[in-house]
């Protein structure tokens, strides 16, 4: 039933209920809807909201108005008509985004459905904001990146989900996950992805280490908690750290005094493009990789295979990632699935040339 204490405009309510109804087959093809009036006893609504609500479905292709006869169902799902799906993507994260964006409209594209890109802007105020938007016009489903910057949900982002949740949209988190009832996600193991790096490390003999990491980013904490723990399971010395700003670049000066100052010879980076940039410093400063430091990445990125030396990394799904959120959002508009979807990716490295045992 509708909600009146919801943000959601009535109209906007009862055209997804419909629209539901249609999809999960109660409202078949040809089947002739109630009239406006016997809506307004159901619903316990004005006409003009039975109106608005009927005339955007009619608007999608859902239902057709026949004068003097009433509303009918025009055709649901596999009768050729094109989902609107939305993805909210941060598209200034030039690094995963293509990864993305291909993967997911591929698929897509595949199963006749439109895909709406909008810019997240790595915000949750900025996701919250489009989330109001795209379930006000309609939406048959959303693949959501959540922000990456550490920070409490919202009260507002908490109703955004419970309305999704209430009206029946599926909407599915990847890369990262909003603490929130009821979340679908999709995400790599980040914890194990930083303990397979200071594994690898430390049985090339490298004790130690440090970690170039963003401290404001989720995953990048659980790849450096996950390093930490397995320097303790090792009986290792815990690693240096250096954090590590996107705005401003590895601070030169302070890397090469802690390599110096505490002897390092493994660095584990946050990405691959950290990790490029610390082997240029390095080679700089006349400084060998792997001779005298070994260097790891994250992600297994284009980057990787092509940097001299060639870069040993923690590989990220992120292809995969992307193909499975639409396929699974799918299953969930197809009524394939019902519930909640969890999916947590297990790491793998990928060694190539910039690390070696020590020397």
């Amino acid at each position: 039933m509708l909600d009146r204490n919801s943000y959601v405009p009535l109209y906007c309510q009862l055209a997804e209920e419909i629209r539901q109804q249609i999809l999960s087959g109660e409202i078949r093809p040809g089947d002739k809807l109630p009239s406006e009036s016997e809506m307004m006893q159901i619903y316990d609504i004005g006409r003009p909201t039975v109106r608005q609500a009927l005339s955007q479905l009619v608007n999608k292709g859902y239902l057709a108005k026949e004068h003097g006869r009433g509303t009918f169902c025009k055709s649901n799902i596999g009768t050729g008509d094109m989902l609107n799906i939305d993805v909210i993507l941060d598209m200034e994260d030039t690094y995963f985004i293509p990864y993305y964006l291909k993967s997911i409209s591929g698929v897509l594209a595949e199963n006749k459905c439109n895909c709406i890109v909008s810019d997240s802007k790595n915000s949750t105020s900025e996701i919250c904001t489009l989330l109001k938007e795209i379930l006000e016009r309609g939406t048959a489903g959303v693949i959501l990146q959540p922000s990456h910057i550490e920070e409490t949900v919202p009260p507002e982002l908490e109703e955004c989900f419970r309305m999704y949740h209430r009206a029946g949209i599926p909407c599915i988190m990847i890369d990262c996950v909003y603490d929130v009832q009821n979340a679908s996600y999709l995400v790599q193991d980040e914890f194990r992805g930083g303990y397979l790096a200071a594994q690898y490390l430390h049985g090339l003999g490298h004790t130690k280490t440090l970690i170039l990491y963003v401290h404001e980013y989720k995953d990048s904490v659980q790849r450096k908690v996950g390093f930490c723990t397995a320097c303790s399971d090792a009986s290792a010395p815990q690693p240096a750290l250096l954090s590590y700003e996107p705005s401003k670049g590895i601070p030169e000066a302070e890397l090469l005094d802690i390599l110096k100052k505490h002897g390092i010879t493994g660095i584990f980076c946050y990405n691959d493009a950290i990790a490029v940039e610390c082997i240029r410093i390095l080679r700089n400063n006349g400084i060998r990789v792997p001779e005298d430091v070994s260097v790891i990445g994250y992600d297994d990125s284009v980057l990787a295979p092509a940097s001299v030396p060639s870069l040993t990394t923690v590989a990220h799904p992120k292809g995969k990632l992307g193909t499975l959120a639409a396929e699974t959002l799918l299953d969930f508009i197809h009524r394939r699935h019902s519930g909640t979807f969890v999916k947590v990716f297990s790491p793998s490295l990928v060694i190539r040339d910039s690390c070696c045992e020590r020397k």
